[in-house]
C-alpha cells in the first residue's frame, strides 16, 4: 500500500526528490491513511512539517479533486445496475456533480481556495486566526460558487461547507473567548454564509423590474414635468419640424423671437432625449438652444416649477454679506482666496452691489475652482 501512495503523491509532485517523498509517505502512514480512499482525509496538519505550505495546499487540492471524481464515478457505476428511488438520485449525483436540482451536491463541492488572499494561507498555515478582512473574502467567494449552483442553499447544505472550511485548518477557524476554545467555529461560519446568501439574493431580486422602477422613482423626486405627453394638436412630425427649425434659427437668427415659444413646445420631445440617457453632445447636437442659459433656466423652471434664477439671486442677497464677513476673519492660507477677497473688497468701494457678484469669485476661490468655466468677466465687469 505504501507503494502505491508513493505513485500517487509522485503523480502530483514531479519534482520532489525520493527523500521528500518518502518522508511524505511515512507521515501519512503515521497519521492513519490504510488504504487509497482514506487519502481523502488527510489534513495540513498531517503533513505540513514535510512539506513547504504551496506543496502541501497543491497535494491537497489534488486529492480532495480526485476523490471527488472518483466518489462521482463510483455513483454513476452503481446507478446502473439497480433501479432503486436511492440510486436514482446518485445517478444525478454522478451526472451533474454540481446540479442545482441534486441535493447532494454539496457533498462534491470545493471551497475556492484559489480565488483567497495569500495573507489568509499565511494565517492559518501559522495556526493563527485569519483577519476579518479575510474572512469577508472568503465567505463571498464561497457563496458566490454555491450561488452558481443553487440560490436555495439550505442550513444544512452551508453547515456542511462551513465543515470543510474548518477542517483546513480546525485551529484557526475556532472560536476563542479570552484565549480559550468555545466551539469549532463550524457555526459562526455557516451563520456568515446564510447572512451573504441573504444579502445576494435581496441584490438578485432588485437587479429586476423592481430595481428599475424604483430607480425611475428616485429620478423623478422633485419634478413636477418629468417626461409630458405631446401637446394639444401636436403630432411627433409636427414637434419634429419645430425642432429642425430651432436648428436653423441657432444657425442663423439665434435671437429670433421665435425660439422661446418653440422651446416651450418641444419640451417633451427634450425631456424623452434627456431622459434616455443621451450624452451631453448628442443632446446638444439636437437641442443647441440648451446650452443657452436662458433656455437652461426656462427648462429648469418648466422641469420642476422653480425659477432657478431667482432663487440664486435670492440666495446670494440673503447670505452673501455673511459669507464675505465669514471668509474676512478667517486667517487664510489659501492664496487664491486671499487675492479674491482683495479684489471684491476694492469692488465693494465702488459699489456695495457688487458683492453679489464677487461673492461667487470668493466662494470659487475657496473650493480652488476655475473661474472661467462660470463667470463671464465682461458681463462682471
Amino acid at each position: 500500500m505504501e507503494a502505491r501512495i508513493a505513485t500517487i503523491f509522485r503523480g502530483i509532485l514531479q519534482d520532489s526528490d525520493d527523500q521528500e517523498l518518502s518522508s511524505l509517505v511515512d507521515a501519512a502512514v503515521t497519521a492513519g491513511i490504510r488504504t487509497e480512499s482514506d487519502l481523502k482525509y488527510l489534513s495540513q496538519d498531517d503533513i505540513r512539517h514535510v512539506l513547504p505550505p504551496i506543496q502541501v495546499r497543491k497535494l491537497l487540492q489534488h486529492l480532495s479533486s480526485a476523490c471527488a471524481e472518483h466518489h462521482a464515478t463510483a455513483v454513476s457505476d452503481s446507478s446502473q445496475a439497480t433501479t432503486s428511488a436511492a440510486t436514482s438520485s446518485a445517478t444525478i449525483v454522478a451526472a451533474s456533480p454540481y446540479s442545482a436540482a441534486d441535493s447532494n451536491w454539496v457533498n462534491s463541492f470545493q471551497i475556492p481556495w484559489s480565488k483567497c488572499p495569500e495573507s489568509l494561507f499565511l494565517a492559518i498555515d501559522k495556526g493563527e486566526q485569519p483577519s476579518a478582512k479575510d474572512m469577508r473574502q472568503l465567505v463571498t467567494h464561497t457563496m458566490s460558487d454555491i450561488c452558481a449552483v443553487t440560490r436555495r442553499a439550505t442550513r444544512e447544505n452551508l453547515h456542511t461547507i462551513a465543515r470543510k472550511i474548518v477542517a483546513r485548518s480546525p485551529r484557526s477557524f475556532a472560536d476563542y473567548v479570552n484565549g480559550e476554545v468555545i466551539a469549532d467555529g463550524v457555526n459562526s461560519i455557516m451563520l456568515m454564509l446564510e447572512s451573504k446568501k441573504e444579502n445576494m439574493n435581496r441584490y438578485s431580486v432588485s437587479c429586476g423590474f423592481a430595481r428599475k422602477r424604483k430607480f425611475a422613482v428616485c429620478q423623478k423626486y422633485g419634478c413636477s414635468s418629468w417626461e409630458p405627453g405631446f401637446p394639444p394638436n401636436e403630432t411627433g412630425d409636427s414637434l419634429e419640424d419645430k425642432r429642425m427649425r430651432l436648428q436653423a434659427l441657432f444657425a442663423s437668427q439665434p435671437d429670433s423671437s421665435e425660439v422661446s415659444t418653440l422651446m416651450n413646445t418641444t419640451f417633451c420631445l427634450q425631456r424623452q432625449l434627456i431622459n434616455s440617457g443621451a450624452s451631453l453632445s448628442a443632446i446638444l447636437n439636437k437641442w443647441p438652444f440648451l446650452g443657452k442659459s436662458g433656455q437652461v433656466v426656462s427648462h429648469f423652471r418648466k422641469l420642476t416649477g422653480i425659477d432657478i434664477a431667482v432663487c440664486l439671486q435670492s440666495a446670494i442677497d440673503e447670505k452673501a454679506a455673511n459669507l464675505y464677513d465669514f471668509f474676512s476673519a478667517e486667517r487664510q492660507t489659501n492664496t487664491e482666496l486671499k487675492h479674491a477677497l482683495q479684489e471684491v473688497s476694492g469692488m465693494m468701494k465702488q459699489s456695495y452691489q457688487h458683492l453679489h457678484n464677487g461673492i461667487l469669485l470668493v466662494l470659487m476661490a475657496y473650493f480652488r475652482e476655475a473661474t472661467n468655466g462660470i463667470i463671464s468677466w465682461n458681463h462682471l465687469l
